[in-house]
């Protein structure tokens, strides 16, 4: 089997592999390299190095631009890296640093990253703008609740001594009207049977 290409040798895979073919590749070496199975000191890199081979050369639009910069006839290849097995290369160190450099500046390379990475961008100013607005409305909840408290805390001494008065104004009216009291000495009836209520 033909491992050109930086890309492909990580893999270990050649230029003409199928997609099923980078995916058990990628599969394969990611068992072994895994930084929770493999705890060799370079583990994590080379893992990452696989991880971003497969990232590329699954994605049909990266493997394409990929492929047109490593050239048709793979001489840019003869100089690229083993891959996970060491040595590195120009192409490798190359696409490293500018992945790297990428992700510092938040700028995302393909057309189809650059569109995640603006809506994730505004996905996160829209949770800081509801975030900031949820805490103004509980700022403003709060504030409300407690100016509604100190109304009532303002108009309490008022109220007490009107409902008391009142109070006692119902009792002194009820005390009066009835003379004896008692409903069976209040109400008459004449001689058709009808009642009536004294006054």
């Amino acid at each position: 089997m033909s491992t050109s290409g930086g890309l492909y040798r990580v893999l270990g895979i050649s230029r003409s592999a199928s997609k099923d073919t980078i995916r058990e590749a990628y599969l394969r070496l990611a068992k072994q390299l895994h930084p929770d199975v493999n705890k060799a000191a370079g583990a994590p890199q080379e893992f990452q190095k696989v991880r971003d081979a497969y990232e590329v050369l699954s994605d049909e639009q990266k493997r394409k631009t990929y492929d047109r910069q490593l050239g048709a006839d793979g001489s840019h290849a003869r100089s690229e890296s083993a891959g996970p097995q060491g040595a590195s290369s120009s192409s490798w160190a190359m696409y490293d640093r500018m992945r790297r450099a990428q992700a510092r500046q938040g700028k995302p390379g393909s057309p189809e990253a650059e569109a995640m990475w603006r809506a994730r961008q505004q996905a996160e100013q829209d949770l800081r703008a509801r975030a900031q607005a949820q805490m103004q409305n509980q700022f403003n909840r709060g504030r409300y609740q407690q100016s509604i408290m100190e109304s009532l805390f303002r108009f309490f001494p008022l109220v007490v001594p009107v409902w008391m008065v009142l109070m006692l104004i119902g009792l002194n009216r009820r005390s009066k009207s009835g003379g004896t009291g008692q409903p069976a000495d209040m109400v008459t009836h004449d001689a058709s049977g009808r009642a009536y209520v004294k006054d």
